[in-house]
């Protein structure tokens, strides 16, 4: 009966606050999620591999057995959701990684207690800055402590499937000219036990990634590549991770699709996946890295923000004769 009240006099003062018309859309909202999480369990559940083939991948030995360095940037990071993760990567069915962790939260205080917990585990490495960091510098932080022969990008919230890496080093050691890798990927709710939105990307599809970033995670990169094409770029902080990508496949000699859900992303009040609005600035950054991108590959061309945020559409242009 008290919990009742209690969420009855949460429901009022939220109405009494925040209006009708938005307390009306926010629970269309938590239904119309609820609904998609109910659809996906069972789909989810059937591609999962079950556990009897996760405990096979534990002990396979690959002929190539590469370690992946997965680099992380922190800042001001919800220590649930940082024990998520590392634990989500701790429990990987193919083992020999290293995660290198940057915190530029610029309060070295903040999560030293749980940085120092972590590399209890002799693969888990930290930097951490006295300054805060923008999103590139800090995770190229997190690159100068990697020494793996393939570099992955996760972002502080999220998680990694268990057989995540696993399947990364299967495509690896099946076609070695791989040296650049990226799969499918969900969200999940905060809580980090309920999965949506499922998105089941193409094979490689140059013109596609001219209009959206459909790459994104989990991306894994050959370490040799990253270095020939540069780190991260300052500039583009918010569409980092777009400006990279598009100068990886420049120069990359094959790009893989793995149609798996290896990676996923959390929705919570501050992420860009659960209110993409929280960071207009990246999609204008968007922009400019697929204009850089067609001035290095002499496309005359230019691309601007689409209807929705981050997508883009391209106008070629017509040369004077």
């Amino acid at each position: 009966m008290m919990l009742c009240r209690y969420i009855y006099l949460r429901l009022y003062h939220y109405f009494k606050r925040k209006g009708r018309y938005t307390f009306v859309g926010r629970v269309v909202e938590k239904l119309f999620r609820r609904q998609q999480v109910i659809v996906y369990k069972k789909k989810r559940v059937q591609q999962m591999p079950p556990k009897v083939e996760l405990a096979k991948q534990r002990t396979r030995e690959f002929a190539h057995k590469p370690k992946i360095s997965i680099v992380v940037p922190l800042y001001k990071t919800p220590i649930p959701y940082l024990n998520h993760l590392v634990q989500s990567i701790q429990n990987q069915t193919y083992q020999n990684w290293e995660l290198c962790l940057s915190d530029g939260s610029g309060n070295p205080a903040l999560l030293q207690e749980a940085l120092a917990s972590y590399q209890k585990d002799a693969r888990i490495h930290v930097v951490v800055s006295n300054e805060p960091l923008k999103i590139a510098e800090n995770t190229n932080q997190a690159i100068t402590l990697a020494t793996g022969d393939y570099v992955a990008f996760a972002d502080h919230d999220d998680a990694l499937a268990e057989n995540a890496l696993y399947e990364c080093v299967a495509a690896i050691n099946e076609n070695p000219s791989i040296d650049l890798l990226y799969s499918d990927e969900d969200k999940m709710l905060a809580n980090g036990k309920e999965f949506l939105q499922p998105f089941e990307k193409p094979d490689f599809d140059l013109d596609y990634l001219r209009t959206t970033n459909y790459i994104c995670h989990l991306m894994v990169v050959k370490r040799e590549l990253l270095d020939q094409v540069g780190w991260l770029r300052p500039g583009f902080d918010g569409a980092q991770d777009y400006d990279l990508v598009l100068r990886l496949v420049e120069e990359a000699k094959q790009v893989h699709h793995i149609p798996k859900v290896l990676y996923h992303w959390r929705l919570h009040k501050g992420s860009t996946s659960g209110n993409p609005a929280n960071k207009k600035y990246a999609y204008f950054a968007g922009a400019r890295a697929i204009n850089e991108h067609y001035e290095r590959m002499g496309i005359d061309a230019v691309a601007e923000q689409g209807d929705d945020l981050g997508e883009y559409k391209t106008k070629h242009q017509r040369r004077s004769k």
